[in-house]
């Protein structure tokens, strides 16, 4: 229940933040960067609750827990690869990838509520 009340707390952050900035590009990058820093720990306690280990890498933990959950985690991934500054999104791409960024803890959360 923690696990699910996390993720749904983060996500009601990323559609205010997202309504409040979204003609700001600059902010929603930062919002992209800062939320996931905060989702990676919950991912983690979900393998926990799962009684699966622990990847060392953040990739590899994103990979198996939507492995085990049978999620696609790609917008999980390429948040974290915008923060670790492996690529950039700009303009209207950042926009339509928030949106799936969204869409992706949403159901994240649905599909921990069901455990």
């Amino acid at each position: 229940m923690q696990a699910e009340r996390e993720l749904k707390g983060k996500l009601l952050i990323l559609r205010m933040a997202f309504l409040e900035s979204a003609d700001n590009h600059k902010i929603v990058g930062n919002i992209v960067k800062n939320s996931i820093s905060s989702i990676i720990p919950v991912l983690k306690a979900i393998l926990v609750i799962k009684k699966k280990e622990i990847p060392k890498s953040n990739h590899e933990l994103i990979q198996n827990l939507g492995n085990i959950l049978k999620i696609n985690m790609n917008s999980i991934h390429k948040a974290f690869g915008y923060k670790s500054k492996k690529f950039d999104l700009k303009g209207p791409e950042l926009i339509d990838f928030f949106e799936e960024y969204i869409n992706t803890v949403d159901n994240l959360s649905e599909t921990v509520d069901k455990f």
